[in-house]
């Protein structure tokens, strides 16, 4: 029991390293003062370009995958407690401790968690979002369609309970965080992925 607890502490953790921030602020530049004002891949993208989305998309996904990596191949925990790993993960991501609970909205690092809890479905969810983002270019789109697909492929293609209810969980998360990018959708207002922020040259972070 201690080590399975002690796993939701690291995975919390490791979820919170804020890595779109630390990347903006190694070029001087406070991502959250610009465009959506979020720590994410996205927001990145549209301030800082592709290298540093890649950079902020690998870092994000990494640390929602290696805590589940850890539990599952070091520890040997259970599903169950892949699962809670995996959340842990996620809401550290969303809501850091080092950033007064002020985090990204978690599909990267949730999709990346989920490849350590079972990674052909999390392929098969990775791969809707792809394909909708380059129908739509919106990630918002992607993210809310491709997140509710994850449960879905759980049910049909023969996931645990514990797979079933974190993609569940996961999905609902997904939702929560992307309730201001829904009322944007809804008016019309909300950004391509491929809109870019212009970026003040004497930002105070710098």
């Amino acid at each position: 029991m201690f080590t399975s607890l002690s796993m939701l502490v690291l995975a919390y953790a490791l979820g919170s390293i804020p890595f779109g921030l630390l990347i903006g602020k190694s070029r001087g530049i406070d991502i959250r003062q610009y465009g959506s004002g979020n720590i994410g891949t996205s927001n990145v993208s549209r301030i800082l370009g592709k290298k540093a989305a890649i950079a902020t998309l690998l870092g994000d996904g990494l640390k929602g995958l290696i805590p589940v990596l850890l539990a599952r191949l070091v520890f040997d925990l259970d599903m169950w407690w892949l699962a809670a790993t995996a959340i842990a993960a996620i809401a550290g991501h969303n809501w850091p401790i080092w950033l007064k609970f002020k985090g990204g909205k978690g599909v990267t690092t949730t999709y990346g968690a989920f490849l350590g809890v079972a990674w052909p479905l999390a392929l098969a969810t990775i791969l809707t979002w792809v394909a909708v983002i380059k129908i739509t270019g919106k990630s918002s789109i992607a993210a809310l369609i491709s997140a509710p697909a994850a449960p879905l492929y759980a049910f049909l293609f023969g996931g645990s309970e514990a797979v079933t209810a974190f993609a569940a969980i996961a999905c609902a998360l997904i939702y929560i965080r992307h309730l201001a990018n829904i009322q944007r959708l809804l008016s019309g207002t909300e950004p391509r992925l491929d809109k870019r922020v212009e970026v003040d040259n004497n930002d105070s972070s710098q």
